[in-house]
């Protein structure tokens, strides 16, 4: 019995260990979100992208211009910040020229908290 119980525990804690793992992600001007999700078959949408992401995960992008808002991606928590990047710094290029209404915004996060951004280019949009 002594030995199910420490059995039982192990299997627990190698439980959480393993749900605390953050995934990385991929999205493209080119992609398809009936991809994968992988720099080989990245997603196209950051919609689609934060609708699949866990809070911690990390959001790589592909060199080239993205003509869409980036609205709220997963929050992450104080240990594991949720991450959106760009493959090569400064040429993934978030284009706001088609986000419509006088307070629209290219990216737009509120009521999210621990995501970090890194090497995006941000133009046009309000």
């Amino acid at each position: 019995m002594k030995i199910k119980i420490t059995l039982l525990i192990i299997a627990l804690n190698l439980s959480f260990c393993v749900s605390s793992f953050a995934a990385s992600y991929y999205i493209s001007p080119t992609g398809s979100n009936t991809n994968a999700g992988t720099n080989t078959a990245p997603w196209a949408t950051f919609v689609y992208a934060f609708s699949r992401m866990s809070g911690g995960d990390t959001l790589i992008l592909n060199d080239g211009t993205y003509y869409q808002r980036m609205l709220n991606p997963p929050s992450g928590s104080a240990d594991n910040y949720t991450i959106i990047k760009a493959e090569h710094d400064g040429m993934a290029i978030i284009d706001g020229r088609y986000a419509t209404g006088q307070y629209i915004s290219t990216i737009d996060i509120s009521n999210r908290s621990y995501f970090q951004l890194e090497g995006l280019k941000v133009t046009s949009g309000g």
